[in-house]
């Protein structure tokens, strides 16, 4: 009997210590959980690198064979992209892809797109392509 009652009192504890291990997992307040919100979704508005990919799907949008489409780097010195504020991007880049004949030529391009605060959603402002 002293052997069940061992083991009784052992899981008793055990249940305990996972209920408080549970019970006090986040010990944040909620003003600081909103506050980490907060900076997560600054972090991902500003996003250069994002957006950069974000652009390629906008300009792949717009050529004869997007399939073909060749963009450089994000560190190739021919990219830039500037963060104007609010959740909006500048971005300048090339894309080698093929024409209407099947050429492959390379276009220079600028796109001005916005994130959505918060998520993932991306809006294009203004698409140029030029050399296509």
């Amino acid at each position: 009997m002293s052997d069940i009652r061992k083991h009784i009192q052992s899981l008793g504890l055990l249940v305990i210590f996972v209920a408080l291990a549970f019970g006090s997992s986040d010990s944040r307040t909620a003003e600081q959980m909103a506050q980490d919100q907060e900076q997560k979704a600054q972090r991902q508005c500003e996003d250069k690198i994002t957006a950069f990919v974000m652009s390629q799907e906008f300009v792949k949008k717009q050529l004869k064979a997007p399939a073909s489409a060749d963009f450089p780097r994000f560190t190739n010195e021919d990219v830039r992209v500037n963060y104007l504020g609010e959740c909006t991007h500048d971005v300048v880049a090339y894309v080698d892809a093929q024409n209407s004949f099947g050429a492959k030529i390379r276009s220079n391009y600028h796109v001005k797109l916005q994130n959505q605060r918060g998520t993932d959603t991306w809006t294009a402002i203004e698409v140029q392509i030029v050399g296509r």
